[in-house]
């Protein structure tokens, strides 16, 4: 994904506004041919795909359920159990975001931090050796390395230390079967809330962090399945997709929360959970709303019958301008 912030920064904006945009969350309906899909059948049809299962079905809860929305709860509520299974922050991420925030960035600072680092001095590495500033000037230490990289360059960097592993236990079934599909489906929701982003560009930084980080929880739920789960039961209950859904965006914004990622980042999360915006973020929520749906189904395709050259995108009954094919996932 390197620069892949920085391409869309240099793009133009995309409208998804519409008439009505201030209400929260906004209706989305996406449509190819005589297909349509509002917010609330994408999340089932994406949730479905990562699950394994085909569609809900409305029964009471099986045991495997049961145990795993207990032990969800759990970890939601309580402070020990989250630190149990807590994904581990990149060290020095909540202190390497104000440095690059900062109006006039400190290098020396920063390259004395990523130092700390082995893992990230790599990505810096790999970063300046990539075509894109290769040829910019010679590179003879880390401190180079880093004055050449630059804000944006230092900007696809934190986004390098979000990918790094984020538990602790060993990948299980469900791990396995999301985690290429939220990590897509991540890159693309970051992709389009910067591509809708019509604020300064830090803002349009903290959108494109929002939409890579929001899938966290789900990452944290599928490992709460994992210790649950024989392979004698599956989650396709309503009631269980429901609740599931709804823990793993309060963990999406708790992880937030611990890893000191920037305040309006945190604002963010907390209002896709709760479902109500704040007025002063109230249009970047909405663009993470928005962007997470279009992504979704970019990723879903033709798993729900989308042809992506024949979909309109419908933001509170107005048409929005971006076409899923031109959408990249990195």
């Amino acid at each position: 994904m390197f620069g892949f912030l920085k391409n869309f920064q240099k793009s133009r904006k995309a409208s998804c506004s519409g008439k009505g945009a201030q209400a929260f969350p906004p209706q989305i309906v996406i449509k190819s041919g005589n297909r349509s899909y509002s917010a609330a059948n994408l999340d089932e049809q994406f949730l479905g795909k990562l699950l394994g299962v085909n569609s809900q079905i409305d029964t009471a809860l099986n045991d495997f359920e049961k145990e795993s929305l207990s032990r969800l709860r759990k970890l939601a509520r309580s402070n020990a159990e989250f630190s149990r299974i807590f994904p581990r922050s990149p060290d020095i991420l909540p202190q390497l975001v104000p440095l690059i925030d900062a109006n006039e960035p400190d290098m020396l600072s920063i390259a004395n931090l990523v130092i700390q680092d082995q893992a990230l001095v790599g990505d810096v590495m790999r970063l300046v050796s990539s075509a894109e500033y290769r040829n910019r000037s010679s590179v003879t230490c880390l401190y180079d390395a880093i004055v050449l990289l630059d804000r944006e360059g230092l900007q696809s960097l934190v986004e390098l230390a979000t990918q790094h592993p984020v538990t602790d236990v060993d990948k299980g079934h469900f791990v396995t079967i999301t985690s290429k599909t939220l990590s897509d489906q991540s890159a693309i929701t970051a992709n389009v809330a910067n591509l809708l982003c019509q604020e300064r560009e830090q803002q349009c930084f903290y959108a494109y962090l929002s939409g890579l980080m929001h899938n966290i929880g789900f990452t944290l739920g599928c490992t709460v399945l994992d210790e649950v789960f024989d392979g004698t039961q599956a989650p396709n209950s309503k009631k269980f997709q429901q609740e599931f859904v709804e823990f793993c965006l309060e963990l999406t914004a708790s992880t937030a929360k611990h890893w000191q990622l920037p305040g309006v980042v945190c604002q963010l999360f907390e209002m896709q959970s709760n479902q109500i915006a704040d007025e002063a973020y109230r249009q970047m929520a909405t663009n993470l709303y928005i962007a997470d749906r279009i992504a979704k189904a970019k990723v879903l395709g033709s798993r729900i019958g989308l042809d992506e050259n024949d979909v309109s995108i419908l933001i509170n009954r107005m048409q929005c301008d971006i076409s899923l094919k031109g959408l990249q996932q990195g």
